[in-house]
């Protein structure tokens, strides 16, 4: 499913100006909601902020309570590993380095095995070290954009 998301969030960010790829793309919940998610984090990034995952669970329709609690955290979840694959494959600052478990807290133990398996934690001696140096680069990047 990430290559699929990668895919079409790599096309929807190319062709920004084509709305009927545009519409197409958005006519499948998933690559709706992954397209929502990035244009919602760069948002933040934007404004220097940071987000929980169940910020990010709101802004894109998944509620993380209820009965489809289970199955909205694991649609979450491979929301933010194809926006984290994304920017790792476009070699652009990883906008997910914003979002928390809770406020205040770290990214979700998921984020970091992901990164730590592209290579990006090796150089660091620590994860809060990766998450400083990422979280400044993301918000140089796009406050600057």
């Amino acid at each position: 499913m990430v290559p699929k998301l990668t895919l079409a969030l790599r096309l929807a960010r190319r062709f920004p100006d084509n709305a009927s790829l545009l519409a197409e793309l958005r006519e499948d919940k998933t690559i709706r909601r992954t397209i929502d998610a990035y244009d919602y984090l760069s948002g933040v990034a934007r404004e220097g902020g940071s987000v929980t995952v169940a910020d990010v669970a709101a802004a894109v329709k998944l509620p993380l309570s209820g009965t489809a609690q289970a199955a909205n955290a694991k649609a979450v979840a491979t929301i933010l590993a194809a926006l984290t694959t994304y920017d790792f494959e476009e070699a652009t600052p990883i906008l997910t380095t914003l979002v928390l478990r809770k406020a205040g807290k770290r990214p979700p133990p998921a984020f970091f095995a992901l990164v730590d398996d592209m290579g990006l934690l090796a150089p660091y001696d620590d994860e809060e070290s990766f998450v400083k140096d990422e979280t400044a680069r993301v918000h140089k990047n796009w406050v600057a954009a």
